[in-house]
């Protein structure tokens, strides 16, 4: 810090005056505001310290004087060293002393609240440890102001977060923590600054950073206010969440983290909490059966919810949901859909609830389509309905086994497969299928998610992509054959 001392002042007069004015104001402050040792080496060599070039780079350059062996930062020392940054910051004014701390260790709890991997809350703990960096950018005296800002003194405080970005974009690894650090004030809505980002643009990690941010600053004195109380922060920041400028789900997890009850907030389309929470499910891909076991619901409960937010967001299809539940922000486990939670578990058996009958599969068509066998879907369902599973399942199933067919390969193999006819019961052989069929079939199989191929784990057929296409064709097969011989006894 005593270097940077005189670097500074030094750098600063060598603008106003020239190299004569750096060593006079030097020599006089040297054994009061600065290090006499110091000030006495920038005196004796001030015409090589201060001839700098103006092409070149101050960054790489002090790399370059760093000596061997050079000093990496990971685990506990990597946190030490990213709090430096972060209090160093807060230096700027004494208002903001421990705010990057506080605001760190807030946002990490909330972050464990929902269920966020520790990977994913070590990388928020750090983003928001260095979040002000960008602070020092701006004059001490517009920090401590205790009246009103300027329209000038604004436009420098809204720029605080895009000099965050700019200094951590400098490093390889903190410019990875950039996207959070540097949208702490940015809002779901797009009343944010400085990118006025909104909706999807914004991630969870940065959503949580938010709340955390402004909760915490709320909680502290400042130049022109006095400190909030935290009963009253809660409810500030619960009518924001209701308003659209702050996460709701963070807002929650983030109130709840400092202790405090959670707020009531109005939910978009007039959904309430559980809709809400039932509405992110089902984008993310989690069918009705799923829904009901990740909430410990019944299943037709979880219908119900499922038909009723549908109704209020006016939509009737969950990839019409899905980008409602984005955009507002109803998606806590990530931006993308189908995403497993951790409390989600294994699937069960191919089932849905009354939201998606109509994709479910009926009959003995469906029956042979699924392995040329008559094995209705219902007998899981309704075993899952009762908190049972499957014993064939359980037996049967191998984690890892699984996996989507590629689209490209698998209509390779079904035309290859449709070139043969077919051998019937009495000998006599079909004509190859119309192709048109199979190629709509196999369309329909990247749909396929990984819960649907898990779920028919208990055929040991099924498991892997070429066994899938494999009695997939030979289901198609099968029923057109029973259809034309169907006809011909017509």
């Amino acid at each position: 810090m005593r270097i940077v001392h005189v670097a500074v002042d030094a750098a600063f007069q060598r603008l106003l005056g020239g190299e004569e004015r750096v060593v006079r104001l030097v020599r006089a402050r040297a054994g009061h505001a600065f290090d006499p040792e110091l000030a006495a080496c920038l005196i004796d060599d001030a015409e090589r310290i201060l001839a700098l070039e103006g092409h070149a780079s101050v960054w790489e350059e002090t790399l370059a004087c760093e000596p061997p062996p050079q000093l990496l930062l990971e685990g506990d020392a990597l946190d030490r060293g990213l709090a430096a940054m972060g209090n160093f910051a807060d230096l700027i004014s004494p208002y903001l002393a421990g705010h990057s701390a506080g605001a760190a260790e807030l946002a990490a709890a909330a972050a464990r609240r929902c269920r966020i991997d520790e990977a994913g809350v070590v990388a928020l703990r750090h983003a928001a440890l260095v979040h002000d960096l960008g602070r020092v950018a701006v004059h001490p005296r517009i920090w401590q102001k205790p009246g009103p800002l300027t329209a000038d003194e604004w436009e420098q405080v809204r720029l605080h977060p895009y000099h965050t970005e700019r200094v951590l974009s400098r490093s390889r690894f903190l410019s990875a923590l950039a996207p959070i650090a540097g949208a702490h004030h940015e809002r779901p809505d797009g009343s944010g600054y400085h990118r006025a980002a909104a909706g999807p643009e914004l991630g969870f990690p940065a959503r949580l950073l938010a709340a955390a941010d402004a909760y915490h600053a709320m909680t502290e004195p400042r130049s022109h206010r006095e400190p909030v109380a935290p009963e009253r922060a809660a409810e500030i920041l619960g009518e924001e969440a209701s308003a659209g400028r702050l996460d709701a789900t963070a807002v929650t997890a983030v109130v709840e983290s400092a202790g405090e009850q959670a707020p009531r907030i109005e939910r978009p389309a007039g959904l309430t909490e559980r809709e809400a929470e039932v509405v992110g499910l089902v984008a993310r891909g989690l069918q009705t059966k799923q829904v009901a076991r990740v909430l410990g619901i019944s299943v037709k409960t979880a219908d119900r919810h499922i038909q009723n937010a549908y109704r209020k967001i006016g939509v009737s299809t969950r990839a019409a949901a899905t980008p409602f539940a984005m955009e507002h922000g109803l998606m806590a486990w990530g931006e993308l859909p189908i995403s497993r939670p951790a409390a989600a578990g294994r699937s069960q058996p191919r089932g849905r609830g009354r939201a998606d009958r109509s994709a479910r599969p009926r009959g003995r068509r469906a029956a042979v389509r699924r392995g040329g066998r008559l094995r209705s879907w219902r007998v899981g369902e309704r075993a899952t309905a009762r908190g049972e599973s499957d014993p064939r399942a359980q037996r049967s199933h191998r984690p890892g086994r699984a996996r989507r067919p590629e689209p490209a390969r698998c209509r390779e193999e079904a035309h290859s497969r449709l070139k043969m006819p077919v051998r019937l019961a009495n000998g006599s052989k079909s004509p190859p299928i119309f192709p048109r069929v199979i190629d709509r079939l196999v369309e329909l199989i990247p749909r396929v998610t990984r819960e649907t191929i898990e779920g028919t784990a208990h055929v040991p057929h099924l498991t892997t992509p070429e066994r899938y296409v494999e009695v997939t064709t030979r289901g198609v097969q099968q029923h057109a054959a029973l259809r034309r011989r169907g006809a011909k006894a017509r």
